[in-house]
């Protein structure tokens, strides 16, 4: 085999390569951007079902969980009259959950 054959069917490889790496890419970055917008679209009614999924966890002393449902929530809805109340339930499943400087930190932000 001559360099000159060599040469091509790298450069065919190479670029079926590239093709394939930019195929992939391109799928990633929508599958990225359709499914991140699609979690976006919370309502009202869905935030509801998660502030209950956590007062449900808090209440069967699962704390932790809890405190990722509250988070969830926050996220969510940051701006929701009921804000305060779930950022005084994280601190309070920090508490209970024997997660003491945490839970300090939280009430403390409460407080300020």
């Amino acid at each position: 085999m001559s360099k000159k054959s060599k040469k091509r069917s790298t450069n065919g490889s190479f670029s079926k390569k590239t093709a394939k790496n930019g195929c992939f890419f391109v799928f990633f970055v929508l599958f990225t951007l359709i499914f991140s917008v699609s979690g976006l679209a919370v309502g009202t009614g869905e935030a509801d079902e998660v502030l209950g999924f956590a007062d449900h966890l808090f209440e069967q002393t699962d704390y932790y969980r809890a405190i990722t449902e509250y988070e969830r929530y926050l996220f969510f809805m940051p701006e929701s009259p009921r804000a305060p109340w779930v950022r005084y339930r994280i601190a309070e499943s920090y508490l209970r959950g024997e997660q003491y400087e945490e839970a300090m930190l939280r009430f403390g932000k409460l407080a300020a």
